[in-house]
């Protein structure tokens, strides 16, 4: 359950594994207000709302994707950040590609690319991690995965001028 509990680990949240939580060169490795919650669905995700990070739930997103990412920015104040792209952001009905699906909360594709093309358009996007594909759950001829690459493609497009 590691990847379920990455951001408690990094901010050194009680229960947590000293070894994993230790590792790096401070302690927590990140602090809530250099995190931000963007795109969820699901009120559980934030249930206990334990972490004072600034929220963006995939409501505020779909109203206007690219507005919300620059609130978002914002937020965060930071000169350099890294995101954190799980795909089960994605309503599992607009493409089928999530391990986790999201039927009916989660946002489409084009609004996710669309927040996601402002946001590593910031010159302080420093990088990206990309989880939670699961190609089974995709067109055996792998068109799915074709359709979530071409449009990360086109979301990452900003890079190319870098």
């Amino acid at each position: 359950m590691l990847d379920g509990l990455g951001v408690g680990h990094l901010l050194d949240r009680p229960g947590m594994a000293s070894a994993l939580a230790d590792f790096g060169p401070r302690r927590p490795l990140l602090s809530p207000e250099r995190l931000c919650f963007f795109g969820y669905g699901e009120p559980e995700e934030d249930r206990d709302g334990l972490v004072p990070s600034p929220r963006f739930p995939a409501g505020d997103v779909r109203a206007n994707p690219r507005k919300t990412a620059r609130r978002a920015l914002a937020a965060l104040a930071a000169d350099r950040f890294v995101v954190h792209f799980d795909v089960d952001v994605i309503d599992f009905y607009d493409l089928p590609v999530a391990d986790v699906p999201l039927y009916n909360k989660g946002l489409t594709t084009a609004e996710a690319m669309t927040a996601l093309s402002e946001i590593v358009a910031h010159p302080g996007f420093a990088g990206m991690t990309f989880a939670e594909f699961n190609p089974d759950h995709g067109e055996p001829d792998g068109s799915t995965a074709r359709v979530l690459a071409e449009a990360l493609t086109g979301a990452l497009r900003p890079l190319a001028g870098r």
